[in-house]
């Protein structure tokens, strides 16, 4: 193994056991009686100039109409932030250039970004994307997983953000068969799986979110993480999840199981969108109920607006149409 790559796991085990040790929670609290919230993956734009793809810079614009018009209260990143390599250090301008300059409206600089890592954010310095944390105040990465507890009167809802590539190692390419490599530490991924299973157990919130980069179910051009399939499914099903939200296939997708409580959405469509189904075939049988990858959209997005009636989750497109509504009701 190159030295370099030694080096990088070295650090990823460090931060990593950080995240277990400390078991971070983030909140999120208002006096609002409803919930807002963007949901979206892979808008890392391009390494070279401008750093951002046109796709990135329509959606960003209609993502902060949309912030504008509906009182965002925060934005949920699902990984691949920095493509293709990540990020050097804390200071890198990609940091500039590729967030803060594109989500840029005056209206939405004070909306906090929750942030969990992609497999091309790995391939960089994971733990300067960490660092930014204390050099933007609307960037919040405190560690690889953490818990949002958002806090209502009359509701709360928990999100358990993850690292998927800890749990599953990373992809060695982007073919479209490619799946993660294999875990490179046990302890971790099995304390990350212990972390996640001691935030959902016990929980008695209205809904229970988990958030990360690689989907479970994926009918598109890197199909179902047969790793998630294996050890995080059967944790969402047996606490009664409400939703699983994931980003890396570059579309907007939502896939129910026959007999589960879990809906999963796949939100990865802001700076690539590839219209692939070459894996409808590797889900369940008739669970697919939307899928949307067209370059005529540009781009696309998640919202989900929750109360204590039902937590409605909505496909967008950078163009302004809204694709695709599902309402899910509070567990119970």
């Amino acid at each position: 193994m190159p030295c370099s790559i030694s080096i990088s796991v070295i650090l990823l085990s460090i931060v990593a056991l950080c995240a277990c040790q400390n078991g971070r929670t983030l909140f999120h609290r208002s006096d609002k009686t409803e919930v807002n919230m963007i949901v979206m993956g892979d808008w890392g734009g391009i390494p070279i100039y401008p750093y951002y793809s046109p796709f990135e810079l329509a959606c960003a614009k209609e993502m902060m109409s949309k912030a504008k018009l509906h009182n965002t209260d925060f934005v949920v990143a699902l990984g691949d932030n920095f493509y293709y390599d990540g990020v050097t250090d804390e200071f890198d301008p990609r940091f500039q250039n590729t967030f803060e300059k594109v989500f840029s409206d005056e209206s939405f600089l004070d909306t906090p970004w929750f942030i969990l890592a992609g497999n091309h954010d790995h391939r960089g310095n994971i733990t300067a994307q960490i660092a930014y944390s204390k050099r933007s105040h609307r960037w919040n990465f405190p560690q690889l997983w953490y818990n949002i507890e958002v806090q209502r009167p009359d509701m709360n809802i928990t999100i358990v953000m993850i690292d998927t590539v800890t749990l599953c190692g990373n992809t060695l390419s982007d073919s479209d068969e490619g799946q993660p490599s294999g875990i490179f530490d046990q302890r971790l991924a099995s304390d990350q799986l212990a972390f996640i299973e001691d935030s959902i157990k016990d929980n008695k919130n209205h809904y229970v979110l988990v958030a990360g980069h690689f989907p479970v179910w994926s009918v598109a051009e890197h199909g179902p993480t047969q790793c998630l399939v294996e050890k995080l499914k059967p944790l969402l099903e047996k606490y009664g999840v409400s939703a699983y939200f994931s980003g890396h296939d570059h579309n907007l997708q939502h896939i129910r199981e026959s007999g589960s409580p879990v809906e999963y959405f796949v939100s990865g469509a802001v700076d690539i969108v590839n219209p692939s189904m070459k894996h409808e075939s590797d889900i369940p049988a008739n669970s697919l109920q939307y899928h949307w990858a067209s370059v005529l959209g540009l781009a696309g997005f998640a919202t989900v607006e929750a109360t204590t009636e039902n937590m409605v989750v909505k496909f967008h497109s950078a163009t302004g149409a809204t694709l695709y509504k599902y309402s899910i009701p509070p567990r119970k």
